[in-house]
């Protein structure tokens, strides 16, 4: 069961001789897993409900927001109250709003007149998956990543090589060995020749820590857009208090984007049907920042006070 297990997680040997397009084809891809699924449990987790029904499944609720970007709240004569994917089924309004939704699930399909049978819960004004925005964030912190282990791999080895024809297989053997981390021992005899040449690297330090703070600064755009603080200790000693401010509004905008339309969903759910329903952030990242930031402040003004006392 391990040796089954181990191969579905590592199908390739990162330190094994194998195909390089295939390989890098396959890692592009499983950075790219790895990245989404990351955003994916960030987005899910930074909102929760409170009062639901027991019979609402506030998981697949949440799931069904991000892929979907709506879900249907509805009162099922037998299975009681629910949240389920939905499609608008019949005429529009006025408003160009569906009269009529059609609530679709594994073993369940039936229609609900709106508003009056049932509330549309909203991603966001627009009912667009927030699916569709993940996605393009991990591509491109996975391209940067990638990005950063291909200019670290090729800073181990010149920038181009040249020799006789005859010593290609054995310089593409020392290149092979470099990259999979060998100590390289090898008969003068074979590496001797006036003709062979090794051209200084151009990539450094300086270009890869350059791309460190692009994909960083990738993962903070990021993470600003789920509303998330995501002004680290090193980062926030350098900004003014205008600059913290002016990031914790736009933070606060856009959890609000998502927040405000829930808690429509809410007060609708709770007119409707007679329930207590709430939403709310999982963590208020501002309010915890703050208050930490509180606490920094007091602690450091104690110490200079007990400092100057004691002098």
């Amino acid at each position: 069961m391990l040796n089954i297990f181990g191969a579905y997680t590592f199908p390739v040997d990162p330190w094994q001789k194998h195909n390089k397009k295939k390989d890098a084809r396959w890692r592009n891809s499983r950075a790219f897993q790895n990245w989404f699924v990351y955003l994916t449990n960030l987005y899910l987790n930074a909102f929760e409900f409170t009062g639901l029904p027991d019979t609402v499944n506030e998981k697949f609720l949440f799931e069904t927001l991000y892929w979907d970007g709506k879900c249907l709240f509805f009162n099922d004569p037998t299975m009681g109250y629910l949240a389920l994917p939905a499609e608008g089924d019949g005429e529009l309004n006025v408003y160009f709003e569906y009269t009529r939704w059609r609530a679709i699930s594994n073993q369940y399909n039936r229609v609900y007149n709106y508003p009056d049978d049932c509330v549309l819960i909203r991603a966001n004004q627009l009912i667009y998956p927030p699916l569709f925005m993940v996605e393009n964030w991990a591509s491109r912190i996975a391209d940067a990543e990638r990005t950063i282990d291909v200019y670290a791999k090729t800073m181990k080895r010149p920038w181009l090589i040249t020799g006789e024809h005859e010593d290609k297989l054995t310089m593409d053997i020392l290149v092979d060995s470099v990259e999979q981390n060998e100590l390289v021992i090898t008969g003068s005899d074979r590496i001797g020749s006036e003709l062979q040449r090794a051209y200084a690297n151009p990539m450094d330090g300086q270009g890869l820590m350059a791309l460190w703070r692009h994909k960083h600064e990738l993962l903070d755009e990021c993470l600003t857009w789920f509303g998330i603080n995501n002004a680290n200790t090193e980062k926030r000693e350098r900004l003014i208090t205008s600059e913290v401010e002016s990031n914790n509004q736009l933070i606060q905008l856009n959890s609000d984007t998502v927040l405000d339309w829930l808690q429509i969903a809410c007060d609708e759910i709770n007119e409707r049907f007679g329930l207590n329903v709430s939403v709310d952030l999982k963590h208020d990242y501002i309010a915890e920042q703050q208050e930490l930031d509180r606490q920094n402040a007091m602690a450091a003004q104690k110490s200079s006070s007990g400092g100057d006392s004691d002098g």
